[in-house]
């Protein structure tokens, strides 16, 4: 299976550490970024006029799959990824708005109108500290109450909106020019 890289939805408006992106383009061939980073892909069937369409989604490695963006841009190179580039997983928007506390997913969002904010991960990790700390509370509606603390409305919806924020850092480094190997 082929994936356009334009038909990838970022799961965040911004990436956490920007200035990573020229060192990962620098640092990288097209036979090695993502099959070390084997980019996890969510997959939400969306039903409409009573058909179902996938939706592609990103669920992590925005650097490495921005830094592609890039490397195969300069290159000439068809802006697409394979199956041995990426894994699939299967969602439902149940799965993604509906916290599970069990499996650590703590961060629930309705990923067609809303991301995940850069440093989500930090909010990850209080709440499963604070459930761990007190069972008995009711994790839900801590979640629910605290949703703009960790998600935000979407402004970036394809991967080339998230890699045209930062175009102008990655290239201010000097990686144009560099050939695919």
């Amino acid at each position: 299976m082929i994936l356009k890289l334009d038909s990838l939805i970022p799961t965040h408006n911004e990436l956490r550490n920007p200035s990573k992106l020229p060192e990962l383009v620098l640092s990288f061939s097209k036979e090695n970024l993502l099959k070390k980073y084997k980019v996890p892909i969510m997959r939400i069937e969306q039903p409409r006029f009573g058909k179902s369409y996938p939706m592609y989604f990103i669920r992590d490695k925005h650097h490495a799959l921005t830094a592609y963006y890039h490397f195969l841009l300069i290159n000439e190179s068809p802006l697409t990824i394979s199956d041995d580039e990426f894994k699939i997983e299967e969602f439902t928007f149940s799965d993604i708005w509906t916290s599970n506390v069990d499996v650590g997913w703590v961060t629930p969002f309705n990923p067609v109108t809303h991301v995940r904010k850069p440093d989500f991960l930090k909010y990850k990790e209080a709440i499963l500290k604070a459930y761990q700390a007190d069972k008995t509370q009711d994790i839900n509606k801590l979640i629910n109450e605290s949703f703009v603390d960790y998600a935000e409305l979407r402004s970036v919806f394809t991967l080339k909106d998230l890699y045209l924020k930062y175009r102008e850092g990655i290239n201010e480094k000097n990686t144009v020019g560099i050939n695919a190997h």
